[in-house]
């Protein structure tokens, strides 16, 4: 049976409900449009699959959480990497396998048959079945054909680690959920156009969300096409307050929109959470907005 000499979980990277947007996010794409000369293919691939310094993992990271200031700092080898990836791309059909590490919990809040996401990371997976369960306790069985406009590349000739065959894929490829087993822990994806999932996305979108916390007596609003958020006490609707000071708020899928201390998530049935620090802040209820 095939395995990798590794000691660290290299297909895997930290999750968190950040993990499946359906949008992508705004500081990767300001920085996928820095003009750079990039570096030789072969130096990129293989910086990639080093493990001193565990740099994917910086890199994956910051991919995760959007983090300007990484991102902004590792921009030639991020765009190095995408283009040589793109100059690469395999589009024979294939079936490839990812380990991720990840709470059941998790996978039943998060996952669903039908569901379309993007993986805002460059997903390192494997040819062989075997080499991915060392990197997990969930199998993401991956079907990549010839027409699916996603692009990935076999990177294996390139890396310490030639037994782990591995196939990396762009940053926020889309993917879609076919099948979930709970008590194989495998999650069947098929790979699909990040067009196709944007757009879906954006008409999902509400053009408004007015919502309440009544503990707090107090209103938050966030717009389709608007980067504020506003919020008001009950008993003085016309004055209105910017959320601290905050102007680069953005959604990342239709039930999730982010501010700079946080992010509010849809969780069905009229119920909105505030997130802070990943941790529950306040719950709201929609309420009709004056728009409407």
């Amino acid at each position: 049976m095939a395995t990798s000499s590794r000691t660290v979980e290299k297909f895997s990277c930290g999750t968190s409900r950040f993990l499946l947007p359906t949008v992508r996010r705004p500081c990767y794409r300001e920085i996928i449009e820095t003009n750079i000369k990039c570096d030789p293919e072969n130096e990129t691939f293989s910086k990639w699959t080093k493990e001193d310094g565990q740099y994917y993992r910086v890199i994956n990271t910051a991919l995760l959480s959007d983090d300007y200031e990484i991102l902004k700092n590792n921009v030639q080898f991020i765009n190095s990497l995408r283009m040589a990836i793109r100059n690469n791309n395999e589009k024979e059909p294939i079936e490839v396998y990812r380990g991720l590490t990840i709470a059941s919990e998790h996978v039943n809040q998060e996952y669903k048959v039908g569901l379309q996401f993007l993986w805002p990371t460059f997903t390192s997976t494997s040819r062989n079945r075997d080499v991915a369960h060392g990197f997990g306790n969930y199998i993401f069985e991956i079907d990549a054909s010839a027409d699916d406009s996603t692009y990935r590349t076999d990177i294996s000739k390139y890396s310490d680690y030639p037994e782990e065959q591995e196939v990396l894929f762009y940053p926020y490829s889309g993917y879609l959920v076919k099948n979930i087993m709970y008590d194989g822990k495998i999650i069947q994806l098929k790979c699909i156009d990040r067009l196709q999932v944007e757009s879906s996305s954006a008409k999902q979108i509400s053009d408004v969300v007015k919502i309440f916390d009544s503990s707090r007596k107090i209103f938050a609003y966030f717009n389709k096409n608007n980067n504020s958020v506003h919020w008001c006490y009950a008993d003085k609707p016309n004055k209105k307050f910017l959320i601290a000071a905050n102007g680069n708020g953005y959604w990342d899928a239709p039930y999730r929109y982010h501010h700079r201390n946080g992010y509010f998530i849809d969780k069905g049935h009229n119920i909105w959470e505030e997130y802070q620090n990943d941790k529950l802040y306040s719950t709201f209820t929609r309420v009709e907005s004056d728009n409407n």
